[in-house]
């Protein structure tokens, strides 16, 4: 299998992807700050679940939350999503997330913005207190070296930009 992926997606998506038990539950989320990058990140990281049986769910803004609903009764193990949908469907109690282990902030930068930080942060507070929190940029923005004072944890930081030689272009193969 070649998937075309500039690799920050699967940087994130295969060691966590590691931890989840089939058939337990939401045990991921993944949070985009828009529904193409969503969508994006859906279709990366659906190709390496169905090796490893396991489901992965789109829950964004725009798109019909009855379908959403009913994708969520049946307990996929990864969720992407919005938001301000994702948080709209804990309200509802269509979203569990007392199994999740780790939720992903993927551009980072653009989500803990004015509007979109209080977003995150409730939804972080559903989650069990030592959930792991995983935040990525392609930038480098203030706003990044406030996380400590939001989330309350002390991200490690690694910065590939002095090393990445790629162009954002990588071939990823399973054998």
């Amino acid at each position: 299998m070649c998937i075309r992926d500039s690799g920050k997606t699967l940087a994130y998506a295969w060691p966590l992807m590691e931890k989840i038990v089939p058939q337990n539950g939401t045990q991921l989320v993944v949070l985009a700050p828009s529904q193409e990058l969503a969508m994006q990140i859906t279709d990366v990281i659906r190709d390496w679940c169905k090796l490893v049986d396991l489901r992965v769910t789109p829950i964004i803004g725009g798109a019909n939350v009855k379908r959403q609903m009913e994708k969520l009764k049946k307990h996929p193990e990864i969720v992407v999503g919005t938001p301000g949908r994702v948080l709209n469907l804990i309200h509802k109690r269509k979203l569990k997330m007392h199994k999740v282990q780790a939720i992903v902030i993927d551009e980072a930068d653009r989500l803990l913005d004015e509007e979109k930080l209080p977003l995150c942060r409730k939804i972080v507070s559903h989650a069990l207190s030592d959930v792991q929190l995983a935040f990525f940029s392609a930038t480098d923005g203030p706003i990044l070296h406030h996380i400590h004072q939001w989330f309350g944890v002390e991200p490690q930081i690694c910065d590939v930009r002095e090393k990445d030689d790629s162009h954002g272009h990588v071939d990823h193969y399973l054998i």
